[in-house]
């Protein structure tokens, strides 16, 4: 039991201490960027090395979570002695415990938590856990939210602009069109 309760609290700590530096990084909760990272695990994992004092931090989530144990032993020992409950019991209080999460993952979605116009707001009012299980379902990050946008009327009469040459002429000067055509200067080799 005390291992498992270990390994729970450790889970909880690093949890929390992951989503702080997330959002000392990207002023968010968990979301996409975090299940990206489980992708490219490698270069991510180097990067976090160079940035952050992995093995302190690792250290410091073991032995707290250790303090935390042994300050609840008296709590745990006391609850769990002579618990010898018959089998369909504890399957009946694990399916009631198992039931919350799965309500909670068909019925419950991050649009709750966006509550006003403030992203920031948003952000505090979710759960940093929940959101990375929602951005691993539906596998989306909110583009204009995290990046720079401008007016897409400015952008691309300044892009065409910018792919103007002295031998080309667009035949076509509409938004994300590029079609362009090109007149050589020499003549055509065969």
């Amino acid at each position: 039991m005390y291992p498992f309760f270990l390994v729970l609290v450790y889970g909880i700590i690093f949890s929390g201490v992951s989503e702080f530096f997330f959002w000392d990084e990207f002023s968010s909760r968990f979301n996409f960027i975090t299940v990206d990272y489980l992708v490219y695990t490698s270069e991510v994992i180097g990067n976090i090395r160079e940035s952050y004092p992995i093995n302190s931090i690792m250290l410091t989530i073991l032995v707290a979570s250790i303090l935390i144990m042994f300050l609840l032993r008296q709590y745990l020992l006391r609850h769990t002695q002579g618990a010898t409950t018959r089998f369909s019991n504890r399957l009946r209080h694990a399916l009631q415990m198992l039931l919350v999460p799965a309500l909670a993952y068909a019925f419950v979605t991050v649009s709750y938590s966006h509550i006003t116009e403030n992203r920031y707001l948003n952000e505090l009012a979710s759960n940093g856990v929940y959101n990375f299980f929602a951005a691993f379902r539906n596998n989306e990050l909110d583009y204009q939210s995290y990046y720079i946008t401008e007016d897409e009327n400015k952008i691309w009469p300044h892009l065409h602009q910018l792919l103007q040459e002295d031998n080309s002429a667009s035949i076509s000067e509409g938004p994300e069109d590029f079609t362009r055509h090109i007149k050589a200067d020499a003549p055509e080799k065969n």
